[in-house]
């Protein structure tokens, strides 16, 4: 694997240790690692986000809810509308 090699302020890099040995880490570059992951699922996610947006968007207008519509709904599927303490 190819090695990269950062600068980061000594309270910092103490930090990046403590926290690696609590999570029971093999090493600092393990923490590393792992928090770069959780941003490439960050990133992937936003992404996807952005685009359910932009298509929700692009969409043809949808149906208004409203308490009616709601109360309608849980008639056809339970039988009666819900009390107002399970919504």
């Amino acid at each position: 694997m190819p090695a990269l090699t950062i600068t980061i302020p000594p309270d910092r890099a103490e930090f990046v240790a403590r926290r690696a040995t609590e999570l029971g880490l093999a090493s600092p570059d393990e923490l590393v690692c792992r928090l770069l992951d959780a941003e490439d699922r960050r990133l992937a996610n936003r992404q996807r986000i952005e685009s359910l947006v932009a298509e929700g968007l692009a969409a043809e207008p949808g149906e208004l809810v409203t308490d009616e519509w709601w109360a309608t709904l849980e008639t056809e599927v339970f039988g009666q509308p819900l009390p107002e303490t399970m919504r």
